[in-house]
């Protein structure tokens, strides 16, 4: 099944669009097309870039990434997601525009922008 990320989502009072309607998750089969070319991500980044699509627009904390991707207990020392964001941001710069889309708030998480804003 595949499962389209141009559609529009709501979240409370705000409507947040996805940033492209060339990317696409198939969630059966944990591939990742853009614009049809496949893109070369792990289970994790698959994980990853899926969880940041659901959540646009929302600060996502280190803690609830850990417990959401590895199904683990956060250590605040564990560097392995920060690890896995970089890697995800690297391979989607190389495909598509959508690594600027991914930013990293200082103290807090991760929050995955409905603006682009040009690396």
């Amino acid at each position: 099944r595949r499962a389209p990320v141009s559609s529009t989502q709501s979240q409370g009072k705000e409507d947040f669009k996805r940033p492209s309607t060339s990317l696409m998750i198939d969630v059966a089969s944990r591939t990742v097309t853009y614009a049809g070319n496949r893109l070369d991500l792990t289970e994790i980044e698959i994980s990853l870039l899926d969880v940041f699509l659901q959540c646009p627009g929302i600060v996502l904390t280190r803690e609830d990434l850990v417990s959401r991707i590895f199904n683990k207990p956060f250590h605040p020392l564990d560097r392995s997601l920060d690890m896995h964001v970089c890697r995800l941001r690297k391979k989607l710069s190389t495909a598509t525009p959508l690594a600027s889309h991914i930013k990293t708030i200082r103290s807090s998480g991760y929050l995955f922008s409905t603006v682009y804003v040009p690396l």
